[in-house]
């Protein structure tokens, strides 16, 4: 399985939205979600989100043996260093870990966004 994830933070608005994708092996859409977030938001906590809601979501579904590509290049960035991190998007970074620990055949890269073109489309 491949699963995209975006999310999208508006500061003019205030809001933030995320979104996931789930593709089989022959690229066919088996599902996904959108989800409005409550509550203050950054555009780092907001791609943070989007990557946990993906593993929930993988996870439910016994889709273990996954791939999570996202566009957020710091988020990937920082998964990829084992430190603490004490920012806001800390709690969200050490959640994403202990889910990949729990399921090994998880991962998670960084993928253009914009070429990914049904994630982007519903991202806008």
């Amino acid at each position: 399985m491949k699963i995209s994830v975006d999310g999208v933070f508006s500061s003019l608005t205030k809001t933030a939205f995320i979104r996931v994708v789930v593709r089989d092996l022959d690229d066919f859409v088996c599902t996904g979600l959108t989800m409005c977030l409550d509550g203050p938001h950054t555009a780092a906590t907001t791609e943070a989100i989007a990557f946990c809601e993906s593993i929930r979501l993988t996870v439910s579904v016994q889709w273990t043996n996954a791939l999570i590509e996202g566009g957020a290049i710091n988020i990937v960035n920082l998964l990829a260093n084992p430190s603490i991190d004490l920012s806001t998007i800390g709690i969200q970074l050490e959640e994403i870990r202990i889910q990949l620990s729990l399921f090994s055949s998880l991962k998670i890269q960084y993928f253009n966004i914009v070429a990914n073109k049904v994630v982007y489309e519903l991202a806008h």
